[in-house]
C-alpha cells in the first residue's frame, strides 16, 4: 500500500516550498508485487530531491516465503534492509508483524537499516526508555518537520513474549500526547508527522 501526500508550507521566515510525502505500508516482503512501486518512487526521489519525504509504516518482514527465508539467513544483509535502504527512505516505523519476526531478527534487520526506525511507545524495559528512536527532525528549505512513530500496543495480544522479550508497549493515546508535546515544546515544528503502525 503506497498513500501520498502533497503539502504548501508558508510561513513568515522561509520561502514558500512544496514538498511531497510519500508513506508505504504492509509490504510484507513481497518486493516482487512492489518492483513497478519502487522504480517509481526511485523516480521520484531523483526528480524530488529534498522535496520528497519517503516514509515507511512497517510489516515488512513477515508475508513472502523470500522473505521467511531472508530472516533466517544470518549471513547476508536481509531484504527488508536491502530495499529500505536502495530506496533511501527518511524512517521507517515498527509494524506488528515485524515484532512477530522476533527480537533477534528485527535487531538484525533494523541494523542494517541506514535510516531511522521509530516506535515512541515501545519501551525497553530495562532502561525505562524507548527502545526505538521516537521521532526524527527533518528540514526542508528551512521547515523544521517532525515526524513521530507508533505501533499499535496489541502487538502484545498477537505475539508471544518470548519474541519480544524485555519490551512494553504503552498506549498510543498516552504516547503521542506526550511525545507531541515533548516535539512542540522541544523542537517547534512547522508541520508535524504521525507516522502510527495502528490501523484506524
Amino acid at each position: 500500500c503506497m498513500i501520498a501526500l502533497t503539502a504548501l508550507l508558508a510561513s513568515c521566515a522561509p520561502k514558500e516550498t512544496h514538498l511531497t510525502i510519500i508513506e508505504t505500508t504492509d509490504t510484507h516482503g513481497r518486493y516482487d508485487e512492489f518492483a513497478n512501486d519502487a522504480f517509481v518512487l526511485k523516480q521520484m526521489k531523483a526528480e524530488l530531491g529534498d522535496h520528497l519525504i519517503l516514509l515507511d509504516n512497517g510489516d515488512d518482514m513477515q508475508g513472502s516465503p523470500f522473505q521467511y527465508c531472508s530472516n533466517q539467513d544470518a549471513t547476508h544483509p536481509n531484504l527488508v534492509s536491502e530495499v529500505l535502504n536502495y530506496l533511501s527512505y527518511d524512517a521507517v516505523c515498527v509494524g506488528n508483524h515485524d515484532i512477530e519476526a522476533g527480537r533477534k531478527v528485527f535487531d538484525r534487520v533494523y541494523s542494517e537499516t541506514k535510516m531511522p526506525v521509530l516506535a515512541a511507545n515501545v519501551i525497553d524495559e530495562t532502561t525505562g526508555e524507548p527502545y526505538f528512536t521516537p521521532y526524527i527532525m527533518l528540514d526542508r528549505e528551512g521547515y523544521k518537520i517532525a515526524v513521530l512513530g507508533l505501533l499499535t500496543p496489541y502487538v502484545v495480544t498477537w505475539v508471544p513474549d518470548r519474541l519480544r522479550p524485555g519490551l512494553r508497549f504503552e498506549q498510543l493515546e498516552a504516547a503521542a500526547e506526550k511525545w507531541v508535546k515533548i516535539i512542540q515544546e522541544k523542537e517547534h515544528p512547522d508541520l508535524m508527522i504521525g507516522l502510527f503502525h495502528s490501523g484506524f
